[in-house]
């Protein structure tokens, strides 16, 4: 009886995120009709489809990094082949403050272009979108998030590449004494492209080459975290950033063989390398499960200047102010800090 309502619930909950996820699919969670700047750098390594808004939910293994201009207006996309360097050439009257951006489980092509450019145009950066496979072409939702696992695995190399491109851009800059300011988000899922980095590459090879690399919300164990976090130096700062009752993460500890999530609820040892900042007191349970989860843009940034000054300091590569007591509060379980709302 116990494990047919626990069915009945995993199938509702992956439902109710199927439906929500879809329902704003080409939409800004900020509910804008247009941005101010509304063209945005994605990077994929996605099969291309038949259409020009067309990619598929597969790996792309002997084109990878296809790199593209998109441009959101009236609801409708236009998408032009670029590349990195000409992109940020053309674009340099905007700024040189950057934000590669990482996404989770459950996007489209253009699902994760229209995040980046919430990203984009709330915090006042630019942002590069590495829009990987993570949605699936048959809508068998049960099973997206395997399917999502198994391209995480096949993009390890691409993902590695893609730091290799940012690196290279950076020093190309530097020799003409033009400064690039560099921060890596990435969020849910979309993290676990850190572990498989630790692993497989040398990181001495990229040090400091981000100003500040923020792990947001991830869905990734949380027990021995710290053994692969201190192995990280390819950036200045490391924020991690958690909310215990974040529902999204609740539910996919229920439903898989994961135990508690960075993103939930941190296990000892912590990372020394890390600043941990906590949301559970700030956002904490709310419903529909998004709103839990996906807390650094939309109504709670809107809400809270609190929130919204902490994400966009990460953004802008600089380092909070954690001693502001009106912003901060240090956890008395020597578990970093607390958001106050």
């Amino acid at each position: 009886m116990r494990n047919n309502i626990k069915s009945v619930f995993i199938l509702a909950f992956f439902l109710l995120c199927n439906l929500i996820t879809k329902a704003q699919e080409y939409k800004s969670l900020l509910g804008f009709e247009s941005f101010v700047n509304p063209e945005i750098l994605v990077i994929t390594n996605r099969v291309n489809g038949v259409g020009t808004t067309d990619f598929l939910n597969e790996v792309d293994t002997l084109s990878p990094l296809k790199v593209y201009s998109v441009t959101y207006i009236d609801s409708s996309f236009l998408i032009v082949p670029t590349t990195i360097k000409s992109y940020i050439q053309m674009h340099e009257v905007l700024g040189n403050e950057y934000v590669l951006f990482v996404h989770g489980d459950g996007k489209t092509f253009l699902h994760a272009a229209v995040r980046g450019l919430d990203i984009q145009n709330t915090y006042g950066v630019q942002v590069i979108v590495f829009a990987w496979p993570s949605w699936r072409d048959d809508g068998q939702v049960i099973n997206n998030f395997g399917a999502s696992l198994e391209n995480l695995k096949l993009s390890e190399s691409h993902f590695a590449a893609l730091i290799d491109s940012v690196a290279s851009l950076k020093e190309a800059y530097v020799k003409d004494s033009v400064q690039l300011k560099f921060s890596l988000f990435l969020h849910s899922l979309g993290n676990e492209y850190l572990p498989q980095f630790v692993a497989s590459y040398d990181s001495n090879n990229h040090v400091r080459l981000f100003n500040n690399l923020i792990i947001n919300a991830a869905a990734v164990n949380s027990k021995g975290h710290n053994s692969w976090v201190e192995k990280l130096n390819m950036q200045e700062n490391i924020f991690i950033n958690s909310n215990a009752k974040d529902v999204n993460l609740n539910g996919l500890r229920i439903i898989s063989s994961y135990g508690y999530l960075m993103g939930e609820l941190l296990v000892e040892p912590l990372a020394t390398n890390a600043l941990y900042v906590n949301f559970s007191r700030a956002i904490g349970f709310k419903l529909p499960p998004g709103r839990s989860h996906t807390y650094y843009i939309g109504e709670h940034v809107e809400k809270s200047e609190k929130v919204k000054k902490y994400y966009s300091d990460l953004f802008h590569g600089k380092y909070p102010d954690i001693q502001d007591e009106s912003i901060f509060t240090q956890r008395k379980d020597g578990y970093g800090y607390d958001i106050i709302y």
